[in-house]
């Protein structure tokens, strides 16, 4: 909650810094889309002047994820109709995150699906993520309007620090995947004296998902193997 809080309050600071937007603009954003990589990397494509066709094809290259997420939960959510339209609005990573560790919890418990029901389990921390992140957008936009001319650093500074650190953090905590992302820094840093703003971010997100889908095969065919030893073994 605090990140969602944290992100939400820096995404409103930045459509009121570095845009002229109006603030129903920005907020619509929130309340529509409803997805945070994706909104901070549309609205600094608007902010750039990138034509709608870049804004389209960013926006769905990062939210493929949840293609993922949605086949992952397909099997395990009872809604159907509009609930489950509803339960697909609200799907985040959060969300994901939440619904998958309470599954993981209740598979541990026998009969404690017939006391819980992780289609509100995935409602419930959606809405609540869904209502923080509308309403630090909110305050966001409101504190960039009243003290952007006290502000010591540059707006853009304050976001690309922003994820910096959250880049640090992923850094520490993963570090099978600091070749890729070594690899990936120096790509983005050599192309962006290329080629321009949005081909940019569409050719490294392009390569991510050809990373994370070949990341993915690898290993699943190493469990597969191994599993193919140890009944051998057996």
């Amino acid at each position: 909650m605090p990140s969602v809080i944290g992100f939400g309050l820096i995404f409103g600071f930045t459509g009121g810094t570095l845009s002229d937007l109006p603030l129903y603009v920005v907020s619509s954003m929130s309340y529509i889309i409803f997805a945070g990589s994706a909104q901070f990397l549309v609205l600094i494509l608007i902010i750039e002047g990138e034509p709608l066709i870049s804004l389209i094809v960013a926006g769905v290259l990062i939210n493929m994820r949840h293609l993922l997420y949605g086949a992952n939960l397909n099997n395990v959510v009872r809604a159907k109709g509009l609930k489950k339209l509803l339960m697909a609005y609200l799907l985040t990573d959060e969300a994901f995150l939440i619904t998958s560790l309470t599954k993981k919890t209740l598979d541990e418990k026998p009969n404690s699906y017939d006391y819980y029901n992780l289609d509100d389990v995935l409602i419930g921390s959606g809405f609540t993520l869904w209502f923080m992140w509308n309403v630090s957008t909110i305050i966001g936009y409101i504190i960039a309007k009243n003290v952007n001319e006290l502000l010591i650093f540059e707006p853009n500074f304050i976001l690309s620090a922003t994820f910096l650190g959250y880049l640090i953090i992923h850094w520490r905590e993963n570090p099978e995947e600091r070749a890729f992302i070594l690899m990936l820094s120096l790509i983005s840093f050599l192309l962006a004296f290329l080629i321009q703003s949005s081909d940019l971010i569409i050719t490294v997100l392009l390569f991510g998902i050809v990373y994370s889908v070949s990341l993915t095969y690898i290993f699943d065919h190493r469990k597969e193997k191994q599993k193919l030893l140890n009944i051998r073994r057996d």
